[in-house]
């Protein structure tokens, strides 16, 4: 991997701690996962496994399967287009995650 190419994703993983600071306060990008190699970019995420993809456009659903979540975690990928300033971030995640985020959190029973 090039240093440009580095330097992207760099970029990309400062700009999901920004997303994601509200919620964390404390998330920061994770320096040591690359020798533990669990595809984990962010640390202080609770109790998600985050990774980030900073490509020209959104990345397949497949890349998903590159994070290796922690017991009793929930993989996230969130995927920032560089250019593509009308494409919002996006986030991936399985179906049983995100049903069991939705039933913790009980937002979608309000109307």
């Amino acid at each position: 991997m090039g240093k440009s190419q580095r330097d992207k994703g760099k970029r990309g993983e400062r700009l999901a701690v920004q997303i994601l600071r509200p919620v964390f306060p404390n998330a920061a990008r994770d320096l040591n996962d690359v020798y533990a190699k669990r595809g984990v970019d962010l640390i202080h995420t609770g109790r998600l496994d985050v990774q980030v993809k900073h490509y020209s456009g959104h990345v397949p659903i497949n890349k998903y399967n590159e994070i290796i979540a922690g017991e009793g975690r929930i993989a996230v990928l969130i995927s920032i287009p560089t250019h593509s300033p009308d494409s919002k971030p996006m986030v991936v995640l399985s179906a049983e995650d995100f049903l069991d985020i939705l039933q913790d959190v009980g937002i979608v029973y309000n109307e």
